[in-house]
């Protein structure tokens, strides 16, 4: 991602003075320090790519002895084309992954979904008395 880098106050774009004022709490971007407005612009552009990318679904399908893949912007679509697949539980042999950004987060094994768990996921374990 390139830096952003504005001169002076005047420079600065209306979607990003918004920004701006809701971060600092002002009722004007000229009493913000320029450098701050520069820091909060480009800590505002890393955030927005980064959710951009979160829009990125995949979904992987095992059928028949064949393997083909599918990309969505949305989790809805992903999951109607998963249905199709499978043809609205009709048919129950093909294996699925669907992936969010990359990373796992559903799949379809022997006619059962099964959800990852998220990394930061609290184990219990009990003790046997």
């Amino acid at each position: 991602m390139e830096m952003v880098l504005y001169r002076s106050h005047q420079e600065i774009p209306t979607k990003f003075r918004k920004v701006i004022l809701e971060e600092v709490f002002e009722k004007r971007v000229a009493k913000v320090p320029l450098a701050l407005c520069n820091e909060i612009i480009n800590n505002h552009l890393e955030e927005q790519q980064e959710l951009e990318s979160l829009k990125d679904f995949e979904v992987r399908v095992m059928k028949n002895g064949e393997e083909f893949s599918e990309n969505f912007k949305t989790l809805q679509d992903a999951e109607v084309f998963m249905d199709r697949v499978i043809n609205y539980g009709e048919d129950l042999s093909p294996v699925m992954l669907l992936s969010q950004a990359k990373r796992p987060i559903r799949a379809f094994i022997k006619g059962s979904w099964k959800f990852a768990r998220p990394k930061d996921a609290i184990q219990v374990k009990r003790r046997v008395a």
